[in-house]
């Protein structure tokens, strides 16, 4: 989901935002688009984990202080602006943590994300390597 909940911001371009989120996404769908990933999910815990992110940084800001449109009905939860500075919401985007997703192999495997970061890396390396190499 692109332009989704806890995205927006009141002091930055949405295009801004817009990019970092398809920069994002274009990471993820990669190794699918090259062929070696079946797909890519992300995990409950990780979820949970961001949202709760979320929720801590909105504690401790003016969004939960008085009643307006950025709640839910005026006085429930913040569901669209983002609880940060654009360059925050950038640094948290800049690159996934792989080991937040299930990713499964295009022969069904599940890929141990703890080190998927240096697999996708190495492959990407690999498949460079030998087009330079083909092309030469």
């Amino acid at each position: 989901m692109k332009v989704g909940p806890n995205t927006a911001t009141g002091h930055t371009s949405v295009i801004f935002t817009e990019e970092v989120q398809v920069d994002y996404i274009l990471q993820l769908i990669r190794p699918i688009i090259e062929g070696t990933v079946l797909s890519v999910d992300v995990t409950t815990s990780a979820t949970d984990k961001y949202n709760a992110k979320l929720e801590d940084r909105f504690s401790r800001s003016v969004f939960l202080s008085c009643t307006s449109w950025y709640r839910a009905n005026g006085t429930g939860k913040v569901t669209n602006i983002f609880p940060g500075a654009s360059a925050l919401f950038w640094w948290w985007l800049w690159r996934p943590l792989w080991a937040d997703y299930d990713v499964i192999r295009c022969d069904g495997e599940k890929v141990k994300t703890r080190s998927i970061g240096t697999w996708v890396f190495g492959f990407g390396l690999a498949a460079a390597i030998g087009t330079w190499m083909m092309s030469s």
